[in-house]
């Protein structure tokens, strides 16, 4: 999805983003190189979708809260991975069972 020009509230990256994320570390705001970062790179396999006008980047505080929700883990997900994890061991302990009846 891309930002819409028209329906979404535009911010500039450097003056208006990190009022949205609070302080940072130290209780300084963040920093702009953390959103550059975060544009161009992603972070944790997340890109913020930002416009490049001229030598500023602006964003969307919708983007921002898509961006924000990307990377924050859903909570069912976590149970599910640890069921997925014991059936994992399970299925293992049954493999390494099986070799151990053939001797191999």
């Amino acid at each position: 999805m891309s930002i819409d020009l028209k329906s979404e509230t535009i911010i500039d990256v450097r003056r208006q983003a990190a009022a949205y994320l609070g302080v940072g570390r130290n209780g300084r705001p963040v920093h702009i190189s953390f959103f550059i970062r975060a544009i161009t790179k992603g972070i944790r396999g997340h890109k913020l979708e930002a416009l490049k006008a001229g030598s500023r980047w602006i964003t969307s505080v919708e983007a921002l809260q898509r961006w924000l929700e990307s990377q924050t883990p859903d909570p069912g997900a976590a149970t599910a991975g640890r069921a997925a994890t014991a059936g994992r061991r399970k299925e293992a302990e049954r493999v390494g069972r099986e070799l151990d009846r053939l001797g191999l």
